[in-house]
Order: structure tokens, then sequence, then C-alpha cells
């Protein structure tokens, strides 16, 4: 078992904000991570020295994993249980009550339909957010195993070191494209809190 770092410290904190799949997820993360690092550990000074990029793109991925699945959280919890049916049963009541002979009422209920149209689409956009960033996730879980799995077999001779720089390299770039679809998540939770904090009426 490999020993805690300040790594690990640095990242328990994210575990706690996250649950079920997404918190496993964290959990396996660290652990490639850290096994990554205890092989390079056993690893000669000179072997080392030809794998620079390994360690870098071991924290960097893992990093983005910790900062995907709290995003992640982050818009799960601004997509409130039932929200969306609620809206939908909602503007379908108001439009089967439209009466443009209302007057002032009926100024009411499309300033009331319009309000909730925007709350629709605001939770479809965070639902495609959600979706983009556990795709995401899981692709960089994936990435960060595989490295671990090439160091293992670095180790036992079964794999070459150029085979293992490549990956590491690719698996850099995979956490450096990573960083705005973190931007437009968080941009969209934001905008999903202050949904659920707007008054009922326009």
């Amino acid at each position: 078992m490999a020993t805690a770092s300040p790594t690990n410290a640095r990242s328990s904190g994210g575990v706690t904000h996250a649950t079920g799949r997404t918190a496993d997820l964290i959990g396996q993360a660290a652990r490639d991570r850290d096994e990554i690092e205890r092989i390079l550990e056993t690893l000669p000074p000179a072997e080392r020295g030809r794998l620079t990029d390994v360690l870098r793109s071991s924290r960097a991925l893992y990093d983005k994993i910790e900062a995907l699945a709290l995003s992640l959280s982050s818009i799960e919890r601004s997509l409130a249980p039932g929200a969306k049916e609620s809206v939908e049963a909602e503007i379908t009541r108001l439009e089967g009550a439209a009466n443009p002979l209302e007057g002032a009422a009926s100024d009411e209920r499309v300033r009331r339909l319009a309000h909730l149209r925007r709350q629709r689409r605001a939770m479809a956009d965070l639902v495609r957010r959600r979706d983009d960033a556990a795709e995401k996730l899981e692709t960089c879980a994936i990435a960060l195993q595989n490295m671990k799995l090439d160091m293992v077999r670095l180790r036992a001779g079964t794999q070459t070191h150029e085979n293992v720089t490549t990956l590491a390299v690719n698996a850099m770039s995979l956490a450096d494209s990573v960083d705005s679809a973190l931007y437009v998540a968080d941009e969209m939770g934001r905008l999903g809190r202050r949904s659920a904090r707007s008054p009922a009426g326009p």
C-alpha cells in the first residue's frame, strides 16, 4: 500500500463531496496515481529520468478527475429531483389555461410561462453539461488506469519506455483539454443555482 503523500492529503477533501459512482472513481484514481508513483520510486534513477512525463501526467490527470467529480456533483445538486417534471407540469397547466380576454391575469400568466420556459432551457443545458462532465470523468479515469497498467508492464519487462512516455504525453493532452469543460460546467452550475433561487414570478 502506498504511503500518504502531500498530494493525497490535498485530494482527500474531494471525496467527501462526492457519492456513489463518482466517489468510487475518485478513490480508484487516487490508488492508480499512488501506484504509479510507487513504481517510479522503485526504478533506478537513470530509468526514472526517462519517465519524467509520467509523474507529471498522473498527477495532472488525478487533479482533473477530482475537479470533474466536484463539478459533476455541483451540477447534480442544481438538478433537484422532480424539478424538471414540476416545471413541465406547470407549463402545461398554464398553457392550457391561457385566455387573452383576462387582461392583467393573462399578462401575468404569460410572464410566468416565459420564466418557466427559461428554467426549462437552463435545466436542459445542465443535463447536457452533466452528461459531458460524466463522460470526461470516465475518460480521464480510464486514461490514468491505463498509465498504471503500462507502468506495471514496464516493471515486468513487457512494455517499453517509449510507449509509456507516449501514453503519458497523450494523457497530459487529455488533462489539458478538460480545462474548458470544467469552466463551462462551473458556469452552468452557478446558472442552475441562480434559477433555483429565483422567485416564482418573473
